[in-house]
């Protein structure tokens, strides 16, 4: 399911100031993070970096969560968080849940 998910996804032209969506990689976690500083005004404080990093890699390691980005110039300026839920309605077909919307101010 989340293949065709991604498929569905327009590719947007990579010419200076047009605008890229595609999953945020494993490497962009502080970029991510800088960006969650819009989410809400008050938020609590992270942990230490090995438990941020041990959640990150377990949310990257779990095909039913995904994290997309929409960048600019290569920045990351908005994403959301993709989780797919499995189903026993609807034929069983899962159904998708999208959380911490934000873009950067």
């Amino acid at each position: 399911m989340i293949k065709e998910i991604e498929a569905q996804i327009p590719k947007a032209s990579t010419k200076e100031g047009c605008m890229e969506v595609h999953q945020v990689g494993a490497s962009e976690l502080k970029d991510l993070l800088a960006l969650y500083k819009y989410l809400h005004d008050a938020d609590d404080p992270l942990p230490n970096a090995a438990t941020v990093e041990a959640v990150w890699q377990e949310l990257l390691g779990n095909p039913r969560y995904k994290y997309f980005g929409c960048y600019v110039a290569g920045k990351l300026i908005a994403s959301c968080a993709l989780t797919v839920v499995p189903n026993l309605t609807r034929g069983c077909r899962p159904y998708g849940v999208i959380e911490n919307v934000v873009t950067h101010a």
